[in-house]
């Protein structure tokens, strides 16, 4: 139990980062098209 609650944790760490990086490259793509 210990060890399935330790990769759901680092699963969803993973999934927020994967958001956070792919909403920065958004906002890079719109601010390099809108110079």
């Amino acid at each position: 139990l210990e060890r399935m609650s330790m990769n759901a944790r680092k699963r969803a760490e993973n999934y927020f980062s994967y958001d956070q990086l792919s909403k920065s490259l958004i906002e890079a793509l719109d601010s390099a098209t809108l110079q």
